[in-house]
């Protein structure tokens, strides 16, 4: 599809007539030819499905020492990568492994990147793909996506695109994976290289956290979020859309409490309502809709406000050792609703008595070092 950029055609004097004509006119004609274009016919009711189960396709990326057995969400690919020499790229030999893995969301994967939630985005860099039919710079038409990095060399990377209708979400933790994502979509469908060409880096607002990102998307960008068109809602208008959050952040407020327009029983379908609760009073996670209870994020928040909240966690997330830790840190007692290989943990079990004494008593097989490295 053409993407024909508004200011662009005011400059050349396309009026509204003409901006129709390209919508519905060349549409089909042109619809092949895109790289961010609808891909399927969405019927106007499945909006109202969950955000992150339909909307948004997300994938990590990971290297591997070797090819493993693929499922329908694991798959393993030979990737040579790439190499950054001057302005030339070099391959490297011999081929190493990537792992694809596809998310199953329900929320923001913050459990996926738990150990850079809290770090903040070093740079962005925005890569335009040229259509193969249209020479560059006649008309501004390409398909663009954004690499964001954390720390420098980028320790953790993430891309984000639009396509059609959804948003496509790529995770890396190490440099090959880097360049993958930038060689394959989040569905592992082939870019072509040879026409991507990026843009300088640009430094991003060191406010922004990983987490920040989540939030956005799950907040700000999902509200706002429309059917792909050719002239309003397109990949770079996303683009533009994240850029300028990544660069003038605008702060994130919630107005907490209900009122006549946003009633109680909408307010605790709303995940940062959630999450402020949690804070405020980690066991109003017994409250909190089922979904809520299985949320990493909602969990975590909650044990790190009252250890003993855990009791009211699924027995997954009970089993999670940064969620336990984080409860038995704020109470030692917490460790009685850790599971049974956690309570034989000899770290956690030094790190629940420390906080309390009392907590040796729900240590599994807890020997005398345990005690003693627990004071």
């Amino acid at each position: 599809v053409v993407h024909v950029d508004p200011q662009w055609a005011m400059q050349n004097n396309f009026s509204s007539c003409g901006a129709a004509l390209i919508r519905s006119g060349l549409l089909t004609m042109l619809d092949g030819l895109g790289l961010c274009g609808p891909s399927y016919v969405l019927m106007p009711a499945r909006r109202n499905v969950p955000w992150w189960e339909f909307w948004v396709v997300s994938t990590v990326v990971r290297e591997v020492p070797e090819k493993g057995e693929e499922t329908d969400y694991d798959r393993f690919w030979s990737f040579k990568g790439e190499e950054n020499v001057g302005n030339s790229v070099s391959l490297l030999h011999p081929p190493r492994f990537v792992k694809t893995t596809m998310l199953r969301l329900q929320c923001p994967p913050d459990e996926v990147v738990r150990s850079f939630l809290h770090r903040s985005f070093s740079s962005f860099t925005e890569v335009r793909q040229d259509y193969s039919v249209l020479p560059r710079g006649l008309i501004p038409s390409y398909h663009s996506f954004t690499l964001l990095d954390v720390g420098s060399p980028p320790e953790m990377s993430v891309l984000l695109e639009r396509k059609g209708d959804k948003l496509e979400l790529m995770f890396g933790f190490d440099p090959l994976a880097r360049g993958f994502m930038k060689q394959y979509r989040a569905l592992a469908r082939p870019r072509n290289p040879k026409l991507c060409y990026e843009l300088p880096s640009k430094p991003v607002h060191p406010s922004v956290t990983v987490c920040n990102l989540l939030e956005w998307i799950d907040g700000p960008l999902a509200q706002s979020w429309e059917l792909y068109n050719m002239l309003d809602s397109n990949c770079q208008h996303f683009t533009k859309q994240l850029q300028s959050f990544l660069q003038n952040p605008p702060p994130l407020d919630f107005q907490f409490g209900p009122s006549k327009l946003v009633p109680l029983a909408e307010l605790q379908n709303h995940r940062m309502f959630v999450l402020h609760s949690v804070r405020r009073q980690g066991t109003d996670l017994q409250h909190v809709p089922e979904n809520f209870r299985s949320d990493w994020r909602v969990v975590l928040e909650a044990v790190a406000s009252d250890g003993l909240a855990l009791q009211h966690a699924p027995e997954g997330l009970r089993s999670d050792r940064d969620i336990v830790a984080a409860a038995c840190r704020q109470n030692g007692l917490a460790l009685q609703y850790a599971t049974n290989e956690l309570q034989a943990d000899k770290e956690l079990v030094a790190l629940a008595v420390n906080q309390n004494p009392s907590a040796l008593q729900y240590a599994d097989k807890a020997d005398f070092d345990t005690l003693l490295s627990a004071g």
